[in-house]
């Protein structure tokens, strides 16, 4: 494989991953740009992020660091195969369930317990 086709595959799976964690996040493409913005101290348009999103822009490492930081995911979760951040989100949106579940059922547990009481 060539070094111009690699890199366009990296910037393809940067773009992707960049897109998941921002949805993942409640965000959108005009937010980033303007976080972007506030951390870079130029000017960054939506237009820009939909680049980088669909693997057309590629990035500075101070653009990378400043995305990794606004949508909330580490750096080499931005550069590994997609499918893998996606499963990750997966896992990560399934443990959230489970702790707030818990949480739930551990304050049903507690009126029982008071209920009982009474």
């Amino acid at each position: 494989m060539s070094e111009d086709a690699s890199a366009d595959i990296t910037a393809q799976r940067f773009g992707e991953n960049v897109r998941l964690a921002r949805e993942h996040e409640g965000l959108s493409q005009a937010t980033v740009a303007v976080e972007m913005t506030a951390l870079l101290n130029y000017k960054v348009h939506q237009q820009t992020i939909a680049r980088i999103e669909a693997g057309i822009q590629r990035v500075r490492l101070d653009e990378a660091l400043a995305l990794s930081r606004i949508v909330r995911a580490p750096i080499d979760a931005l550069v590994r195969p997609s499918g893998l951040t996606r499963e990750s989100y997966r896992l990560i949106d399934g443990a959230r369930r489970v702790r707030e579940a818990r949480r739930a059922a551990a304050g049903s547990a507690a009126n029982l317990v008071q209920e009982i009481r009474m």
